[in-house]
């Protein structure tokens, strides 16, 4: 019982802090004079590459390293 009534707390809570006011009517509306269309958002291009340069030599180490120890495995089995 006591689970129940700490999940439905949780539920609630969630629902009530994520709550958003509706928006204004009349389309895209940013302060301006009449209605704009949304656009010019946050640059990816570059973030997108720095992530895939480190994710690159990331998976470029993990090889070295599971290379190297499969290496010293062998060698200790055939010694």
């Amino acid at each position: 019982m006591k689970k129940a009534i700490l999940i439905a707390t949780f539920v609630i809570v969630n629902l009530i802090l994520f709550a958003q006011p509706t928006p204004p009517s009349g389309g895209y509306l940013h302060g301006g004079g009449g209605t704009q269309t949304p656009g010019n958002g946050a640059p990816l291009g570059s973030g997108f590459f720095i992530l895939i340069i480190l994710s690159t030599i990331y998976g470029i180490w993990k090889y070295y390293q599971f290379i190297k120890t499969n290496r010293l495995e062998n060698e200790e089995s055939i010694a």
